[in-house]
């Protein structure tokens, strides 16, 4: 309580910790090959407005993982969600030029 700490919904150490993507390779991968695929399809690249950039992209990411996302979050399933923290603080350990997202915010492990 009363520590920073880095919003939960961002997606791409959820997505590479539902994949079952090692915390060792979890960097060189943004965040996983099927949303890849899409960003660099002509059909994404031609949207023009952001919203519809975003709503698509979030899209893809409700079609692969839909239940599974949100039951990362869920505080009725604890296991799961000590497993993701874990994930979070080896990927810290073993990267620590990038435990931070900038000067000013707290490591990436530490997720409210």
């Amino acid at each position: 309580m009363g520590e920073n700490c880095n919003c939960w919904h961002n997606y791409h150490f959820p997505l590479q910790f539902l994949d079952g993507v090692s915390p060792r390779v979890a960097e060189s991968l943004y965040p996983n090959d099927k949303i890849n695929e899409y960003l660099d399809s002509n059909e994404y690249k031609n949207i023009k407005g952001h919203f519809e950039r975003a709503m698509r992209k979030h899209a893809v990411i409700w079609e692969k993982y839909g239940q599974r996302f949100l039951e990362l979050f869920d505080l009725r399933l604890p296991d799961i969600w000590e497993s993701y923290t874990h994930f979070t603080s080896e990927y810290c350990n073993q990267n620590p030029d990038r435990r931070s997202i900038g000067p000013d915010n707290p490591p990436r492990d530490k997720i409210c």
